[in-house]
């Protein structure tokens, strides 16, 4: 546009187009970006940014740059060019700082490629499994990839298509910090715990989905990560690791799926069973870690939401709980004396000893301070 040059990108030799509306890019619940689409005939366009920021899932980033990325990557080349960008425009024309320029733009491209080849085998492996373009796949939020894969098992077989229901409020997990000064904190947590209370007490959109295919999709993703995983342990082929991470995405967003608006096999009743299975979970472990229910730890908890959900537990212990958030409880002894590696793998033994068939938790990080 600024040098009247057309980027002649398609593979029919046209050049790139823009859409004239405004598109938008979900961050995360709070926070959408708006951005003007491109088009490039017969070619898919991966925007750096937006796949930094669904492979940022833990927000590990300080920024969502370029470079602060990398840096925290540890990718960072030895030796590489840096260049104040205000000065280009006014620099490029001197032979000596060109070459610096020049040196400078091929670094930046090969920072942008080597984080785009660490950041995407997982999505390119899970878009074999959703009808849907790779570039649009790469704009929407997860629970639209699942969403598809169930239309689509009911199209293949000439079923019609439900229509999605309205928002109502879906409760969610506990999450309380308890600020105070901890020492020798035991942190464990639940493998995958909406997916694991999906599977374990067969929640699925009983209206619309009488074939649980829902149910199908989840248990075959669960499945095969976990033979991936123990391939990738055996061979240390990253191909089985990529491949375990692109399940374990599928997986994740099958809650989201039942929560969110506009999707036809939403079912706000079975995301709310879901989050009570979970609330559940954790009530346990606090109770037997404690001996205290969690509105002993969390002051004006919210019973109602439980529908009347007693907790009783066979055994339980006089733990200090510390922080405490959706699928995870941190704990340490009410004099904070150490705990032995061996009371540590007891307790996890016990703790899952009393929990439902399918839900496991185990060792999330042991912190003296």
């Amino acid at each position: 546009k600024r040098h009247g040059t057309e980027l002649r990108l398609g593979r029919d030799g046209s050049a790139i187009t823009y859409g004239t509306k405004d598109a938008s890019y979900r961050v995360d619940g709070n926070t959408d970006w708006s951005y003007k689409k491109a088009h490039i005939y017969g070619r898919q366009i991966i925007d750096g940014m937006f796949l930094a920021v669904k492979y940022d899932f833990g927000r590990k980033y300080p920024s969502w740059g370029l470079k602060p990325i990398v840096e925290a990557e540890g990718m960072q080349k030895e030796g590489r060019t840096f260049y104040d960008a205000s000065k280009i425009r006014e620099n490029w024309h001197d032979p000596v700082e060109r070459e610096k320029i020049v040196a400078y733009a091929v670094d930046d491209s090969e920072d942008s490629l080597n984080l785009y080849n660490l950041m995407i085998p997982s999505y390119f492996y899970m878009c074999q499994s959703i009808p849907i373009p790779f570039e649009e796949m790469m704009q929407g939020a997860t629970g639209k990839w699942t969403n598809r894969i169930v239309v689509r098992s009911y199209l293949q077989d000439k079923r019609s298509i439900p229509k999605p229901d309205e928002r109502v409020t879906v409760h969610g997990g506990i999450s309380f910090g308890n600020p105070a000064l901890y020492k020798n904190v035991y942190k464990v947590d639940v493998t995958s715990l909406y997916p694991s209370c999906i599977l374990t007490y067969g929640i699925y959109p009983t209206k619309k989905d009488p074939d649980q295919n829902y149910l199908n999709m989840v248990r075959f993703f669960t499945e095969e990560r976990i033979r991936n995983k123990k391939k990738f342990k055996e061979t240390k082929d990253s191909h089985y690791d990529d491949l375990q991470a692109a399940q374990k995405v599928f997986i994740n967003s099958s809650y989201g799926m039942l929560g969110t608006s506009g999707l036809a096999f939403n079912d706000f009743d079975a995301a709310n069973l879901v989050t009570l299975k979970g609330r559940r979970v954790l009530r346990t472990a606090i109770a037997w870690a404690s001996g205290k229910d969690v509105g002993e730890w969390f002051e004006g908890y919210d019973y109602e939401k439980d529908q009347g959900i007693e907790i009783s537990v066979p055994m339980s212990h006089d733990f200090i709980i510390g922080p405490t958030d959706t699928d995870s409880i941190s704990f340490c002894k009410s004099d904070m004396t150490a705990f032995t590696d061996l009371e540590q793998s007891q307790l996890l033994d016990e703790l899952n000893g009393i929990q439902d068939a399918g839900i496991s938790f185990e060792d999330d990080g042991y912190f003296t301070q």
